[in-house]
């Protein structure tokens, strides 16, 4: 297991492999996470990538293979809204920046969160260590931009 400090993800590249430049295509599903969401969730989401602590006012992401919290910070600056809230909260939002990734060729972790070989380290181009995204995820919500 490959274990990646945020010093080694803020270079052009990570273990040899550059990191090219991605926008985000499909909306993320979204809603406002609640105190009851985090009395029921006891503050933290078991992710796909491992367990992601959250804050009342943090949203909630969905898609067919999970959810995750997005900070509430994150919403605000890399995300428009671009559809009203269903009954229960759920809107559409599309991502603004763009993302900066690479797909590893061992299993991994950074900031405790596994990536398995394959999938992708992405990270925002305003900042960020990066996050570790499931291949199948990343390759059906990502398009590659012209370098």
């Amino acid at each position: 297991m490959l274990r990646l400090s945020v010093f080694e993800t803020r270079g052009k590249s990570i273990m040899g492999k550059l990191f090219q430049r991605y926008r985000k295509m499909k909306p993320t599903i979204a809603r406002k996470l609640s105190e009851a969401d985090y009395q029921h969730y006891c503050g933290t989401i078991q992710t796909l990538e491992g367990t992601r602590p959250f804050e009342v006012g943090d949203y909630l992401a969905r898609d067919n293979k999970g959810i995750w919290p997005i900070a509430r910070t994150t919403i605000q600056k890399s995300f428009y809204c671009v559809s009203e809230p269903d009954e229960e909260g759920w809107a559409a939002y599309r991502a603004l920046d763009i993302r900066e990734a690479v797909q590893m060729e061992d299993n991994f972790t950074i900031n405790g969160l596994t990536g398995k070989k394959g999938d992708y380290l992405v990270r925002s181009t305003w900042g960020g260590t990066g996050r570790p995204v499931d291949r199948e995820i990343f390759e059906s919500t990502y398009a590659l931009m012209e370098q």
